[in-house]
């Protein structure tokens, strides 16, 4: 168990193991299985048997590839295998065959970020969900099944699942870890009991996945009807089960000393460092007693490393070779002669087996009826092709991409017939949906008049009729709103790209307006409507839209001097079509995203025409591979085609990322024009408890027209600093630009929520 990790994990773990999901059930597979008959371990003459007994760490894990290494390379042979967390994985994956240069393999080429963060991927995301996530940019997302519920664990560990799926997949067609080339044990904890649970037997990548379950990071595993997490809470050096597996010899690779050196270094001044250091310390006391039974002790030296730096593998697999090394005079008396390792090495190898042939059939465990038919009709372009494969993985990530899965095992089965297949164990989302996804959105970009609104999403799934989904956003504050939007498919179910929706909103807002800069009025406003569209959504990037809409529209002035307030009646018919292209919701690095509104005003207070507008905009950002540097444009523009727009349909200009040395709205006009470019680039400071920091400058330059004052070009110069966090997307900056009179104007500000 990491001890850094520790510090956020403990104050969650009560929370958490209350009101966790789990995953999916440990269950006979849908078609049976032919495990294979394997040969018992070869009996050994002249020697103990060996057993090898890996601790948790979570990135310290991977020192445990460079001990691997060490020992192959001084012919010392490994008869058990038992390991916790990170070292159940390390140790699970060399029992099932894999060379240590193999497994350093599979672990460099997972992104470690992208999978410690936990969502899917936003390109993986269908059309819907995209929208989800860039309105309220945040990890809030609760689930209303069992009541208002948080998710078990901030991350399902979907990527994570994958590459332990890989790993088991060759040897999955045995229900016995005795039966792996190396015989093998990993440790979790019983949620409820506390107890320790050593497992033995089963499907190796649920055992996996449930021994790596850091409790209030991880979502918990259900198996056998016990709710499992983290083993290192009861058991994070598991010699006492290499012992009782037949180990005469116990090498413990120790990762804990050097974390809780660090650990009293620290100032203890903080509740969480307190907390942190405790855990530590009742993690260290269960690993003493561990370390008892040992015969030899390895401890890498990794008191200078982070336990969460999984990309610094080399450096930590250097670590444990040395530390391996190190103990070199107590490890030597357990080689053997070169015939005698060969030996080991054929029998081990015998005992894997020949990899299951590529998949004839799909089976699925979790959902049931239309939905594991429907699971198996996405996935049959993956049969009688080479598997486990990337497009296999980027299938399964497609499924967690609706919302109604978050994560994805697999392994190998063989039906009466002796056939190769896969059986896919989808978890389904178990706290929802329904869903509720709520923030908080904060505007300082007029430090005069700070916008802020709490805003929430719910979202229904199958409402009424499979496929179908309601959806109502609230927004209070300083914008005032509420939209029900009901989503029925035409034909197709669930899998229809053609739907209707039936929508209605109400609002009560709070207008400024603004003369030469200077805010002369504030008008209340109203509205409250109903429309009606039709929806075309074909793939995960793209949407259209076409429908009709009738309001009631009234305002009254509360503050200042302006024209008088208008009321009646607004008809609309309106179109619209976005591609979203963008790799990310709340900071793209690569792709674009375009989108065109077009609007027909039949009536409108205050207007005696009809007239027509268009807004139109493109946003492209580039990322050169492994560079720190994203460069960006975003293009729009509006137009009314000459006619005149009542006051408070005009377009408006001002605030970030829209002319930002300009107050929000500050600008207004029957037609409008602004561009942006700008560089961004990654820093390595701490993020505040979310994914990446970035300073940023960027220029802007636009203006409207087809108003009372026209002024020209406007320009402006922001620079910034950005902070993924847990709440959203956080963005301190200074603009400066022409103030329109001549002048230069420095406008300091701050957001919290979606910022492109």
């Amino acid at each position: 168990m990491p001890f850094c990790l520790f510090r956020l994990a403990v104050p969650l773990l009560l929370v958490f193991a209350v009101i966790s999901p789990t995953f999916a059930q440990e269950r006979a597979p849908v078609t049976p299985t032919n495990a294979p008959i394997v040969a018992p371990p070869a009996p050994v003459v002249g020697r103990n048997r060996i057993g090898l007994a890996l601790a948790g760490g979570a990135a310290y894990g991977e020192a445990h590839i460079g001990v691997l290494r060490w020992l192959e390379e001084h012919r010392i042979p490994v008869d058990y295998v038992a390991g916790t967390s990170m070292g159940g994985l390390v140790g699970g994956a060399y029992a099932s065959g894999y060379t240590p240069s193999e497994l350093e393999g599979l672990l460099t080429r997972l992104d470690w970020q992208d999978a410690l963060r936990g969502d899917t991927p936003y390109p993986a995301l269908s059309f819907r969900r995209k929208e989800d996530r860039r309105v309220i940019p945040n990890r809030f997302n609760f689930g209303l099944k069992k009541g208002l519920t948080l998710p078990g664990g901030l991350n399902p560990a979907h990527a994570i699942g994958l590459l332990l799926s890989e790993i088991a997949y060759p040897v999955s067609l045995t229900d016995s870890f005795d039966n792996l080339p190396i015989p093998f044990r990993c440790v979790a904890t019983d949620l409820q009991t506390g107890e320790s649970v050593v497992m033995q037997n089963g499907s190796l990548a649920v055992a996996l996945r449930a021994t790596m379950s850091l409790p209030g990071i991880f979502t918990p595993v259900t198996r056998e009807g016990r709710l499992l997490t983290d083993g290192g809470i009861a058991q994070n050096l598991p010699t006492e089960v290499v012992r009782d597996m037949g180990a005469q010899t116990i090498i413990a690779v120790d990762l804990g000393a050097s974390g809780v050196r660090r650990d009293a270094e620290t100032q203890l001044e903080s509740v969480l460092s307190v907390i942190g250091r405790s855990a530590s310390l009742a993690v260290r006391a269960n690993e003493r007693a561990s370390l008892q039974l040992a015969s030899v002790i390895i401890a890498p030296d990794l008191s200078d490393l982070s336990a969460n730096d999984f990309a610094n593998i080399a450096e930590f697999e250097k670590r444990g070779y040395a530390a391996a090394e190190a103990q070199k005079t107590a490890l030597s008396p357990l080689a053997v002669d070169e015939t005698a390792w060969q030996t080991y090495l054929a029998a081990r190898q015998a005992r894997r087996g020949t990899p299951p042939d590529a998949p004839t059939f799909l089976t699925v465990i979790g959902p049931t009826g239309e939905r594991a038919r429907r699971i198996v009709r996405q996935l049959r372009p993956l049969l009688f092709k080479p598997f486990p494969s990337e497009d296999a993985d980027d299938r399964f990530t497609l499924l967690t991409g609706t919302g109604r899965y978050n994560a994805v095992l697999y392994e190998a089965v063989r039906n009466i017939e002796g056939q190769s297949g896969v059986q896919i164990r989808a978890q389904e989302t178990d706290y929802g949906p329904p869903f509720l996804r709520a923030g908080l959105e904060i505007n300082g970009a007029d430090t005069r008049s700070v916008q802020v609104n709490l805003v929430s999403r719910y979202v229904g799934f199958d409402a009424g009729v499979a496929g179908a989904e309601s959806r109502v956003d609230v927004s209070v504050g300083s914008v005032n709103r509420l939209t029900g939007e009901y989503l029925l498919p035409i034909f197709g179910g669930a899998t229809s790209p053609l739907y209707v929706a039936p929508r209605a909103f109400a609002a009560d807002n709070s207008r400024n307006v603004f003369v030469n800069g200077t805010r002369t009025a504030v008008f209340g406003t109203q509205e409250v409507g109903v429309g009606l569209d039709a929806v075309l959504i074909p793939n995960r990037f793209t949407q259209f839209r076409g429908g009709y809409q009738l309001s009631r529209f009234s305002s009254a002035l509360q503050t200042g001097a302006a024209a008088s307030p208008r009321s009646g009646n607004v008809e609309t018919l309106q179109v619209s079509g976005v591609f979203d292209g963008l790799d990310d919701a709340i900071l793209p690095r690569n792709g674009s995203r375009v989108s065109l509104f077009a609007t027909r005003y039949s009536r409108v207070p205050g207007s005696v025409n009809e007239f027509n507008t268009v807004i139109a905009r493109w946003d492209v950002f580039v990322t050169k591979p492994k560079s720190l540097d994203t460069y960006f444009g975003l293009l729009s523009g509006g137009t009314s085609f000459g006619e005149t727009v009542p006051a408070p349909l005009q377009f408006s200009l001002g605030g970030p990322f829209r002319l930002g040395s300009e107050s929000v709205d500050s600008l207004r006009g029957n037609n409008f024009f602004v561009g942006t470019g700008g560089i961004l680039r990654t820093i390595s400071a701490p993020p505040l408890l979310g994914g990446r920091t970035l300073v940023g400058l960027w220029g802007e330059v636009g203006n409207t027209s087809g108003n009372a004052v026209t002024t020209g070009l406007r320009g402006s110069l922001t620079g910034a600093i950005i902070s993924e966090t847990f709440l959203g997307p956080i963005l301190l900056g200074v603009s400066m630009g022409d103030n329109g009179r001549g002048g230069v104007r420095l406008l300091p500000y701050f957001v919290l929520g979606r910022l492109f």
